[in-house]
């Protein structure tokens, strides 16, 4: 399975580059460059002394906005799974946060709180959290009132319920939250570096496009992306993966409850 799941991958991106390639070989290296380009490019921005300053710049106010953002959801998308009354109340807020635009959010909060880390902050807090809510939300609706009930009628402590009927079938949008969450912060965060932070990941594609370096600014979100992909394999799946081991277990795969 692991095997398959490792070829599958190396396909997909050879597949990748090579519809990159031939784009360029259309193009033209100049008008869009070539993967081996980009390569050498992202790797003088990795071994530049700057590099390991911006992304850890970033990745902090990324986090940061996360740990906001994701505090608030949990909160508000509990309430509006199960209250009626807390549903009708936040869902026309929810409403507005989808639908604005972030590039109105960040030139808000820009204009407003001004130019530095908690304009940055408050954005993508603003943008991230109806997306994660929106998740939560239906992932407690979806819970199976029923067993609830029947866990009540039997007298289960509240904390066993919790822990074994509620967590359990609420966690898969838990992780999902976590990546919607994670995947608009990372594009929020370099929106508002680009347009008036100093610093950061933003900061520096600003500086290689006003030098009209196409290859740099590939690079960059090339380097970027990786990032991303580190965080979601190295640290995402393989807790993903612990926290539902209960679904491998002996016990489960011969139709009895896990523990």
């Amino acid at each position: 399975m692991h095997s398959a799941r490792v070829l599958t991958t190396v396909f997909a991106l050879t597949v990748l580059l090579s519809v990159w390639a031939g784009i360029t070989a259309v193009a033209g290296s100049f008008a869009f460059p070539g993967p081996v380009t980009v390569a050498v490019a992202a790797r003088d921005i990795v071994l530049e002394g700057g590099f390991s300053s911006a992304v850890a710049t970033t990745l902090s106010r990324v986090l940061l906005s996360f740990a906001l953002g994701f505090g608030i959801a949990m909160a508000a998308g509990l309430l509006m799974g199960r209250s009626v009354s807390g549903e009708r109340f936040l869902e026309p807020f929810i409403i507005i946060g989808l639908s604005t635009p972030a590039v109105a959010v960040t030139v808000l909060m820009l204009m407003i709180l001004g130019m530095n880390t908690t304009a940055a902050v408050a954005t993508i807090v603003f943008v991230i959290t109806p997306l994660m809510v929106q998740t939560i939300w239906q992932g407690t609706k979806a819970v199976d009132a029923e067993l609830l009930e029947m866990a009540r009628v039997f007298d289960v402590p509240m904390t066993t319920q919790i822990r074994e009927v509620f967590l359990p079938q609420i966690t898969p949008h838990l992780f999902a939250a976590v990546r919607v969450g994670l995947g608009a912060a990372w594009k929020v965060v370099v929106i508002a570096e680009f347009f008036a932070l100093g610093s950061g990941v933003g900061a520096r594609i600003n500086e290689a496009f006003e030098l009209f370096a196409l290859a740099d600014v590939m690079a960059w979100t090339i380097t970027f992306v990786a990032l991303m992909a580190v965080i979601e394999f190295v640290l995402l799946k393989p807790l993903e993966r612990w926290v539902f081991r209960w679904r491998h277990s002996p016990q489960r795969q011969q139709g009895q409850p896990g523990i």
